[in-house]
């Protein structure tokens, strides 16, 4: 009796402790955003070069959030946001709410889709067709994401068209010839608002789709990024 005793005081010692390690309504308010803006930058890292996806699995989406998809998401609607009567007249106009809820919309369309297809996909069944013996079968399981890591993944994807907006705004300043900005803008759109976010979204993800509904899985994307990359191209 006096050993379990000890043993929950020692318990009840040690709770506030456990408690604090965890419980940020107290900390200071510079300590929270240090603390978002680091989890931000660590998980940026790991979509910009997608090289392991164990890593991106551990670092982005089980540590989901969706502070990174909300900042750039609000800076490209702000970006291609066009106030100016004299430059866009009509309903040739980008208007700052509609695109950021058109993205938060697509993005949940495209989350979805990946949603499905990862919980149809029978990889067990179509290793074992392949290979004959399930004791052979290569050492790769199908890990389950919910709706909202999806949200964060594609999300924060959305880093690299707006790292290309920040690119087409700089040249924008040092080339003052309307012939070479021109030319420079498209490859920049071409590069960073089309290609790398492909490629991003299927080296993190295609892995986990079997080669039946891999089409399935890339076209929503495709042709989300070439929308946007024609809607950029247009108002940036």
């Amino acid at each position: 009796m006096n050993s379990i005793g000890t043993a929950a005081g020692h318990n009840s010692a040690m709770m506030p402790e456990n408690i604090s390690s965890w419980d940020t309504l107290d900390e200071p308010i510079w300590d929270t955003i240090h603390r978002d803006l680091f989890n931000i930058y660590s998980k940026l890292k790991f979509v910009l070069l997608p090289v392991s996806e164990n890593d991106i699995y551990l670092n982005v989406c089980k540590n989901w959030d969706l502070w990174g998809p909300f900042i750039f998401y609000a800076f490209i609607a702000f970006t291609t946001n066009s106030c100016n009567p004299e430059l866009c007249t009509g309903y040739h106009q980008s208007n700052f709410s509609s695109i950021f809820v058109l993205m938060w919309i697509a993005n949940f369309i495209i989350s979805m889709n990946c949603k499905f297809l990862l919980k149809n996909s029978n990889f067990e069944q179509i290793l074992e067709t392949s290979f004959g013996d399930s004791n052979q079968l290569p050492v790769k399981r199908l890990r389950q994401m919910s709706i909202f890591q999806l949200l964060c993944l594609f999300g924060y994807s959305m880093a690299i068209p707006s790292i290309g907006i920040l690119v087409i705004k700089i040249s924008s300043l040092l080339f003052r010839s309307s012939f070479l900005f021109f030319y420079e803008k498209i490859l920049m759109i071409i590069i960073f608002c089309f290609i790398y976010p492909i490629m991003s979204c299927a080296r993190m993800l295609s892995s986990n789709i079997c080669n039946e509904k891999y089409f399935l899985f890339m076209y929503p994307i495709c042709l989300f990024f070439f929308t946007l990359s024609l809607y950029i191209h247009t108002f940036v």
